[in-house]
């Protein structure tokens, strides 16, 4: 093990179609470990930002339930500590974020006929923005490597909360409405 490492990583995409307006997107990513004796440690994120996507003749694809424009964030923490040779303790964190940003509305096609797309608009979006705005992970395990027929023997905790948060739809909730889906 080695007391300290670190790596860095970052991209970009961009889409090929016939309009890359606005198709450009970015990642950046960083992990940290390293330990000593009997100490262990991980420390991780990323930051990444989609582009928007467009179909092959360069428009924008429909806004519903899109993965353009996607903001998402992750964070990761993970630790070992050896109590013995036959014994250690973990404990693991994660925490992640994709939330859209995307400001476009749809304009619905026709089947057969025209496709459905997206606009620019400068309107913020009805209710909440799509996407998952928080899930909290958090993992505690005690492993013991026992004699008694090559077993071990394993504690665990985890908890997670997490909200997910859906379109807004005026089509199937009285007055509009948006549905989501929380955990704490």
């Amino acid at each position: 093990k080695l007391p300290f490492e670190a790596q860095i990583t970052t991209g970009l995409n961009i889409a090929n179609s016939g309009n890359v307006d606005e198709t450009i997107g970015h990642r950046t990513a960083i992990l940290i470990s390293g330990g000593e004796n009997r100490w262990a440690y991980m420390v991780g994120g990323a930051y990444e930002l989609t582009g928007l996507q467009r179909d092959a003749e360069g428009l924008a694809l429909s806004p519903s339930n899109s993965l353009s424009k996607l903001q998402n964030i992750s964070l990761l923490f993970k630790t070992i500590y050896e109590l013995t040779a036959k014994q250690n303790l973990e404990l693991k964190y994660n925490f992640y974020n994709s939330v859209s940003k995307l400001q476009y509305k749809e304009v619905l096609g026709k089947f057969n006929e025209s496709p459905t797309y997206g606009i620019p608009t400068n309107t913020n979006p009805l209710g909440d923005r799509e996407g998952t705005p928080y899930n909290h992970n958090a993992h505690l395990k005690y492993t013991w490597k026992t004699n008694f027929l090559k077993t071990n023997v394993e504690a665990i905790a985890y908890t997670q909360l997490f909200k997910t948060v859906y379109e807004y739809d005026s089509q199937y909730f009285e007055n509009g409405g948006q549905s989501n889906i929380q955990s704490d």
